[in-house]
């Protein structure tokens, strides 16, 4: 990956987006502009409006589909059944753990998931600090999976946890940014691009995610990108 818009070097891999490589994944691409969905420019009680951050600025919400955009595999509101839950999470490279946390309870179904108090939004997560400054953070990850503390090192491609349903998210998600700071939700969001990855479509509506097959890239639009993010609801492929 690479910071954008300037050059640096890259990861030989993504991070993992909550499928297994090969598999197709919608990205979620945008600042969410709500805490039930997601971000938003967060100015706490003891931050003047002056000092607002934007943490998901770049953020992608991963959620795995099947080859015909389905996301669940039975009951879309248990999320055991979802394609995702409980896939492994891995390193997006060589790293040192700056924050992470395991115990914000999840609930079986996505009706049942309540509104969380501000600090547990993120749900349970682990922020990774990266050798160029940035740090890389991971939410709402399944509880128990958690097994790193701060100041453990991690390898590139090395599993960090699981794909889970805890804090404030509408369905099992990987969310992924990155971010000047070690806090969640009170860094500034930066840029940064993958080193490669298969766009294979979009779907241009994004209540469709789930109900019918994405459309398909139009003749002429090349499938194969290097160093750069997915535009939003897009539906990529990663190499295995």
């Amino acid at each position: 990956m690479r910071r954008s818009p300037s050059k640096a070097r890259r990861s030989r891999w993504p991070p993992r987006p909550g499928c297994n490589w090969g598999r197709r994944c919608a990205a979620g691409r945008g600042s969410r502009s709500t805490r039930r969905s997601g971000r938003a420019a967060i100015a706490g009680c003891s931050m003047p409006w002056t000092d607002a951050r934007l943490p998901g600025r770049y953020a992608i919400d991963w959620v795995k589909l099947d080859d015909q955009g389905r996301t669940s595999r039975g009951d879309k509101d248990l999320i055991a059944d979802s394609l995702g839950y409980g896939e492994p999470v891995l390193a997006v490279a060589d790293a040192t753990v700056a924050a992470a946390r395991d115990g914000v309870a999840e609930t079986a179904r996505v009706s049942l998931n309540p509104k969380h108090d501000f600090d547990e939004a993120a749900g349970n997560y682990v922020v990774l600090a990266l050798a160029d400054g940035r740090y890389a953070t991971y939410e709402h990850l399944r509880p128990g999976s958690v097994k790193l503390r701060e100041g453990d090192k991690v390898r590139i491609g090395q599993t960090i946890g699981e794909l889970g349903f805890t804090g404030d998210s509408t369905g099992p998600h990987l969310h992924f940014h990155l971010a000047d700071g070690r806090k969640p939700l009170a860094s500034e969001g930066v840029g940064y691009g993958f080193a490669g990855f298969r766009l294979l479509g979009h779907y241009p509506q994004l209540d469709r995610l789930g109900k019918q097959p994405w459309q398909a890239l139009e003749a002429g639009i090349a499938g194969e990108r290097r160093d750069e993010l997915p535009a939003s609801n897009a539906v990529v492929e990663f190499p295995r």
